[in-house]
């Protein structure tokens, strides 16, 4: 039998949800509140094309999404979740916090989390200079 992705997580990849479940099952689930797919920066334009109005809907796809956010007490965690620790890791954090900073005016600090199942000890030496903390969830 085939399971439906939570809607919550809808623009999470399958193998995103089972990390980020797996990760809540080992762990517990996150403290704070806790918000899914939450879009940050400019939708792209969308030329206008006589009879697709369909090019409208396809602007909601390329919208750039945080996987979680969450807000605790004493700060703002970003999370990006991905199979492999990769350098683009790295471009997404920090575009999706000067976004979110300029989208949303926090007040409070923010943490950047990237959940992975595989690392990579030159790219996890780089992720702790920048602030960025990974967690490794091995299958």
């Amino acid at each position: 039998p085939t399971t439906m992705p939570r809607p919550a997580y809808k623009h999470m990849r399958p193998f995103e949800i089972a990390l980020w479940e797996r990760f809540q099952l080992r762990f517990g689930p996150p403290e704070g509140q806790i918000e899914y797919d939450v879009k940050v920066g400019t939708k792209p334009p969308v030329p206008e094309v006589p009879g697709l109005p369909a090019m409208k809907r396809q602007a909601e796809l390329f919208q750039k999404r945080i996987d979680v956010v969450q807000q605790l007490s004493n700060a703002i965690v970003l999370w990006e979740i991905k199979e492999r620790l990769v350098p683009t890791v790295f471009g997404q954090l920090e575009v999706y916090e000067a976004l979110y900073r300029r989208d949303f005016k926090p007040t409070l600090p923010i943490r950047k989390i990237a959940l992975v199942e595989m690392g990579d000890p030159d790219l996890e030496r780089l992720a702790e200079q920048r602030g960025i903390t990974v967690i490794i969830l091995p299958a």
